[in-house]
């Protein structure tokens, strides 16, 4: 493998981006498959990382893997503001069509990447570049707005407290490639003078308006008309955004779905694991025009998953690959469970009006675990009896035979509170004959939001609402003598915002307001095709990772409630050890709702072989109050244990619809 590092590309503004490249041995012009983000290209993407060992497995088969950091970050020149903006998007197709003149390239360039790299990719993508053949984007969203605000609630927890200062501390660091002219130095001093997090602003923004928009997948889906190889996870944030980009974008398309967290196919957990193979098959075939056979299988390939003990670490779900030929999967019925009284869930509708009330309870969510997998592989759904107690159950009876699901499950909630500002989580569960209760999947939203994410509206106290959500997309397999189970609450603690109102929640049904859950019911023979050629990896190891801790504790006189995510990394670098180590704490209080604090600390240490020491440490807090919520920064970088660069930022939003 050949390695050609720190080659600059220069934008139409004039603003050099860095991009390091693997190359095969061959001089022979090779495709190339470019990631494009913000995760440091000489050292943590690609050492510790989603790109960790690419290089290898892609020059082996005669392609070239680039790796490029977008501007404003590490290597690259610039300043930027708000992630995948309207400039970074330009700068993505023009270092596409940089690396298609190179003699190295042979005209073919494809792009990848997971969570970052997915909405690159997609992006870049509807800029049309002409030399960009396919993309392979990996856990991601349609909109960059769900990511933040899923239904409207904002994800506190790990985007504006865990991400946040882990990106500020990022950031913060010496450029990765320190040239022997020492012109890095002059780079790291104008990124640290100009830089401002992103983050600052999300709070504020609380309707999918002209703010988000740049970073909306879902508004560009036409332009993308070039293939797209879409993989995600069951246990990722983002289990049904893959559907969506299926049906919706002009080209050829292709679904992997694992019951995967928030990392690569090949690196997550849960298992079972499958082998990057099947990516490298997919450039084959439509860089280099291999003839492999991947046009020919089923283009949509999903998990289903069965019933196991809930535990917050999981080295693997059972069930079965399913292989479909369209979606929905062919033979879906619609099928529709009704809420009872007696909190039952039954087939038949409902004859007469009930109603069930449930008070909200900020402590609430803990049985749900980190909510989205963004984590690393600890906090798992627990078992959701945890949560019941401030919670509206409905059951439905033991079944005689298999449900399995597969697709968007969908409800529809007659619902009264009386608070302005509530949030309604619906959580589908398999209930295990010795009375256990799993976490199948999840829907949120901020009834604020029940019009859409584009007009939020405060409630009328007591007045009912119709309220109509989806769940996670999900493929999953009720077993013989279990009963499903809905479970509705207003709180998903630590991973979402806390309602800063104290509320008596009412969900209600009859003949004219029947509230349901629509599950998406399939045959379990109607697999479509023969299997693709998946090469199913060893589950990841059965003891949770030592260097990440999850815990949540209550105060026994105030009752305040505690959640505390820990991680700590170290790895090699190109020029020393690197540790990387963030800390993230919420603590809500059922007596003072509008005091949920947050807090993320993050630090990134170099120890390079020369025997300096860089340290770049940061910390995000954010704290409510009744009518405003408040977001500081800080970013504090020293060398050699003296202090080089500390810089504070802050900024409150009224709490509108939040």
């Amino acid at each position: 493998m050949r390695f050609l590092q720190n080659l600059w590309v220069t934008m139409s503004d004039g603003v050099r981006l860095a991009l390091d490249v693997y190359l095969p041995e061959s001089d022979a012009p090779a495709p190339v498959v470019l990631y494009f983000g913000p995760y440091r290209k000489d050292d943590y993407i690609t050492h510790f990382g989603n790109l960790i060992g690419l290089g290898e497995r892609y020059t082996e088969r005669g392609m070239a893997l680039a790796v490029a950091d977008v501007r404003g970050t590490n290597n690259s020149e610039g300043v930027t503001r708000f992630m995948f903006n309207l400039r970074e998007q330009q700068d993505g197709a023009e270092v596409v069509e940089w690396i298609a003149a190179q003699p190295w390239c042979d005209g073919n360039v494809g792009m990848t990447g997971t969570s970052y790299g997915y909405f690159t990719s997609l992006l870049v993508a509807a800029q049309q570049p002409p030399h960009l053949r396919t993309v392979v984007p990996i856990n991601g969203a349609v909109t960059w707005f769900y990511c933040l605000n899923e239904g409207g609630l904002p994800q506190v927890f790990g985007y504006h407290a865990n991400y946040m200062a882990i990106m500020i501390a990022m950031q913060g660091a010496p450029p990765g490639y320190r040239d022997p002219d020492g012109c890095w130095r002059e780079r790291w001093r104008r990124r640290l003078e100009e830089y401002v997090p992103w983050g600052l602003e999300w709070l504020g923004a609380q309707a999918e308006d002209e703010y988000w928009d740049p970073a909306a997948v879902a508004r560009v889906y036409g332009r993308i008309r070039i293939p797209v190889f879409v993989i995600g996870g069951w246990w990722d944030r983002y289990a049904t955004d893959p559907f969506k980009l299926y049906e919706a974008i002009a080209g050829p398309a292709k679904i992997l779905m694992g019951p995967w967290l928030h990392s690569r196919l090949d690196l997550s957990a849960p298992g079972p694991r499958v082998d990057y193979e099947i990516v490298l098959r997919w450039f084959e075939y439509w860089l280099m025009r291999k003839d492999n056979g991947i046009p020919h299988e089923p283009p949509i390939t999903v998990y289903s998953q069965e019933y196991a003990p809930p535990a917050g670490y999981r080295s693997i779900i059972p069930g079965q690959w399913r292989h479909y030929s369209k979606w929905p999967a062919p033979g879906t019925i619609y099928r529709r469970r009704y809420l009872h009284s007696g909190n039952a869930l039954s087939l038949k509708a409902p004859e007469r009006e009930g109603r069930i009330e449930y008070p909200y309870d900020p402590r609430v969510g803990i049985s749900s675990g980190l909510s989205g997998g963004i984590y690393g592989p600890v906090g798992m759904p627990l078992d959701q009896r945890l949560d019941e107690a401030a919670s509206a159950v409905f059951t439905s009876e033991r079944l005689n035979e298999p449900v399995e699901i597969t697709g968007i499950p969908k409800v529809r909630i007659y619902f009264s509170s009386t608070a302005r500002r509530m949030g309604v989580i619906a959580k589908l569960c398999d209930v295990a004959p010795d009375g256990t209760v799993a976490l199948v999947t999840r829907g949120y939203l901020n009834v604020a939001h029940r019009h859409g994410t584009a007009h939020p509206v405060l409630l009328s106290a007591g007045r009912t609402y119709a309220l109509d959500f989806e769940m996670k997309a999900t493929a999953y397999t009720f077993a013989r003598g279990h009963a499903i189970r809905l479970l509705i609450t207003s709180a998903e603690f630590p991973t979402a915002l806390a309602t800063p109102e104290s509320g008596a929640n009412t969900i209600h049904f009859g003949p004219d307001e029947p509230s349901y859950v629509e599950l998406p019911v399939v045959p379990a023979s109607n697999s479509a095709g023969d299997a693709p050629s998946l090469c199913v990896l060893p589950p990841p190891p059965d003891e949770p990772p030592s260097n990440r801790q999850y815990e949540v504790s209550r105060d026994s006189e105030t009752g305040a409630q505690t959640a505390v995510l820990h991680a700590t990394n170290r790895f090699r670098g190109p020029e020393g050890w690197i540790e990387h180590d963030h800390h993230t704490w919420a603590t809500v209080y059922p007596d003072a709702l509008e005091q949920e604090s947050l807090k993320g600390e993050a630090l990134f240490r170099f120890e390079y072989d020369s025997g300096e020491c860089v340290e770049s440490a940061s910390t995000v807090t954010i704290s409510g109050q009744s009518d405003i919520i408040r977001t500081e920064a800080e970013l504090r970088v020293t060398v050699d244990g003296a202090e080089h660069f500390v810089r504070r930022w802050s900024a409150s939003h009224e709490r509108k619809f939040i």
